[in-house]
């Protein structure tokens, strides 16, 4: 396990001595993503006010592998509706 994070100038903010090497230096957290995470961030706050629980792993499967709580998780479930309703469009096309 490692802690990996953004900053825009991390050889200012953080770390006088860090190289060019260093993954925060390398990687320097931008506008860009800044306003794609409040993007987002605001969209996940608009669904839940609305109540909308889809299961939807931002990263899936990978999302999945890492995260350890499958016994509460409902991806299961959504993967076998979703299976569930193609085999039904294939029967009614037929």
């Amino acid at each position: 396990m490692k802690f990996a994070g953004h900053v825009g100038d991390a050889a200012a903010t953080l770390f006088a001595g860090k190289k060019g090497n260093n993954p925060l230096v390398r990687n320097p957290f931008t506008l860009e993503q800044l306003l794609d995470w409040r993007k987002c961030i605001e969209q996940l706050a608009r669904d839940f006010l609305d109540g909308k629980t889809d299961v939807d792993p931002r990263d899936a499967p990978k999302t999945c592998e890492r995260c350890g709580l499958q016994s509460l998780c409902r991806i299961q479930e959504r993967a076998a509706q979703l299976e569930d309703d193609s085999e039904g469009e294939e029967a009614s096309d037929e």
